[in-house]
């Protein structure tokens, strides 16, 4: 707003709303500033409603989200953002989501989930994890490109982004599980 970056965007990272478990199982050199002041309001109860969250992202033409109660019946999701394909991943155990790009290499995957909760793409049966990596098959070590998704409450995320186009999972063909 003031000063010789006024003006400037700051770059937009992904992020994850998850528990400390699950972030530390993928991340195990993580350590975590714990603000004894504040941390009670976030212990994985405020969390339980899922009804109140969105996950949204840039898609092509505008923004886009994804209600997180209808991630719990359909933890992989193949979406088309008017063009812009992405795969949808939730971790129901630690609430993290993610988005990824589905081209790889030229190749556009579509994907399903495995009784693991690991995701199996169509084209090669590749297994990947909720990293967007390939941990085996023959696309293993190839990385999706994660894209920036927003975890937020709906309310304020209609708030800021009115006109942000709802992909209602319940809509898609079950096929895309």
């Amino acid at each position: 707003m003031a000063g010789q970056h006024k003006g400037k965007l700051l770059e937009t990272i992904p992020s994850d709303i998850t528990t400390w478990s699950t972030w530390k199982d993928e991340h195990p050199g993580t350590t975590v500033l714990n603000l004894k002041r504040s941390s009670w309001q976030f212990v994985k109860d405020f969390y339980k409603d899922p009804g109140r969250f969105v996950v949204g992202f840039v898609g092509n033409f505008g923004m886009h989200h994804v209600l997180m109660e209808q991630l719990l019946n359909r933890p992989v999701v193949n979406v088309d953002a008017r063009g812009l394909l992405l795969l949808v991943v939730f971790d129901p155990e630690g609430t993290a989501t993610r988005v990824y790009h589905r081209k790889v290499d030229d190749q556009i995957l579509t994907f399903s989930s495995d009784a693991a909760g690991r995701f199996v793409d169509d084209q090669t049966k590749s297994t990947w994890n909720r990293q967007g990596v390939a941990i085996a098959g023959s696309l293993e070590g190839k990385t999706m490109h994660q894209q920036v998704s927003i975890p937020s409450f709906k309310r304020a995320w209609l708030t800021f982004h009115p006109n942000s186009g709802l992909i209602d999972l319940e809509s898609l063909p079950t096929g895309n599980k």
